[in-house]
Order: C-alpha cells, then sequence, then structure tokens
C-alpha cells in the first residue's frame, strides 16, 4: 500500500510538472490573454473590425492579413473566415501550439485570415440599444436562427467590402 501511494504521489508530482514544462506542451497561459496579444507575440499581424448586424448587435471581427515580417504588403490573398463553435470566441483557432493553430497555419500559407465572433461571447457584448447587464433580458434574447440570419450575413458583407 505504501508503494501505491508512493507512486501516486510521484504521478502527481509529475504530471504538474510537466503541465507546466511550455518546452513540452505549449504555453497554456493563452487561455488567460486577448486576442491581439497571442497574435503579436508569435509574429503576426491583427486587426480589429466591427460589423453591426440588422438587429443592432455588434460583432468583434479580428483579421491577420499576415506576418509582421512580409514585406509586401499590397499582396491580394484569398480571404478565409474562421467561425469558432458554441461558447467560445475566436481565440480556439490560434491557442496553445502557434506552429499548428489553424488560424496561424493558414495565415502563414498565404491566406487573409478572418475570425468571427458569435453575439454574447467575450468580445461580441455589445448591442446598439441594449447593455447585456443592464437589460440582460433583452440583450441575450437571441437563437442559434438570429446567429445565422443575421451574425454571418453581416460578417461575410464586411468582409466582402474590405476585400473584395
Amino acid at each position: 500500500m505504501r508503494t501505491f501511494v508512493s507512486l501516486a504521489i510521484l504521478a502527481v508530482a509529475v504530471a504538474a510538472t510537466v503541465e507546466t514544462d511550455d518546452t513540452n506542451h505549449g504555453d497554456r497561459s493563452d487561455a488567460k490573454r486577448k486576442f491581439n496579444e497571442i497574435c503579436a507575440e508569435n509574429g503576426f499581424e491583427v486587426e480589429e473590425h466591427y460589423v453591426t448586424t440588422e438587429d443592432g448587435y455588434i460583432l468583434d471581427v479580428f483579421r491577420i492579413p499576415g506576418l509582421t515580417s512580409e514585406k509586401e504588403s499590397n499582396v491580394t490573398k484569398p480571404a478565409v473566415l474562421f467561425q469558432h463553435g458554441i461558447l467560445d470566441s475566436a481565440n480556439c483557432w490560434i491557442m496553445n501550439y502557434a506552429d499548428v493553430a489553424p488560424a496561424f497555419v493558414a495565415a502563414r500559407a498565404g491566406y487573409d485570415v478572418w475570425l468571427g465572433n458569435s453575439r454574447g461571447n467575450t468580445y461580441s457584448r455589445a448591442h446598439t440599444t441594449y447593455d447585456p447587464d443592464k437589460d440582460e433580458k433583452k440583450f441575450w434574447n437571441f437563437s442559434w436562427y438570429d446567429m445565422g440570419t443575421y451574425d454571418l450575413p453581416a460578417v461575410f458583407e464586411m468582409i466582402e467590402e474590405q476585400t473584395g
């Protein structure tokens, strides 16, 4: 029994060490950082755009036009949109492992990368009329249907206006 307890304690100690060892498992601190901080640390240009939907939600959309070291800034690149899943944000496409993060891979491959944020998430908590904290019932009264009907078309239109 003593051997089992000793092994269990050793396993917990090793797990704690491995989890915080950035050389083996990437930078786990990304979860506490903002989108633009993660991009800048990894050498990417970043822009922040705002789009207002037909029903008044103000969405924060990020753009990664390329690496900060790129010489040619007027080169036309094909645009690609990354849209996160439920209960997430655009951060999911750039976190933890910069060498394999999908948005960074696409930017390195020559794409003009756009990243949407759904209404109500950490980056898109704004409305032309409602405050998400003071007008909770009105602000949060939306559905998946509304996101598909209003958010995505507004983001597509804004990207098309910016990129042609």
